[in-house]
């Protein structure tokens, strides 16, 4: 439960409280519907966030790749000289 608002636990357990004990029909549907575009949501931000770090560590790999790079240049260059 990574930076879950207490907001959005309250949410979510209403939603279920009102899926469950409702007595209309139209305050489950609507309970649903927010439950499930919630949820969506969730899914949506939690993948924008695995992306980000995805090239967060790509973008490391290459700095690392550049200065192994330079490194090594610098290593021949010195044997030459």
């Amino acid at each position: 439960m990574n930076n879950v608002s207490v907001f959005e636990i309250i949410f979510i357990l209403g939603s279920l409280a009102c899926i469950q004990y409702s007595v209309y029909g139209w305050v489950k549907v609507t309970a649903t519907l927010l439950l499930m575009i919630y949820l969506i949501i969730a899914k949506v931000r939690m993948r924008n966030k695995r992306l980000t770090a995805l090239r967060a560590l790509e973008q490391k790999i290459t700095i690392d790749e550049v200065y192994k790079e330079k490194n090594n240049s610098y290593i021949i260059y010195g044997i030459a000289f």
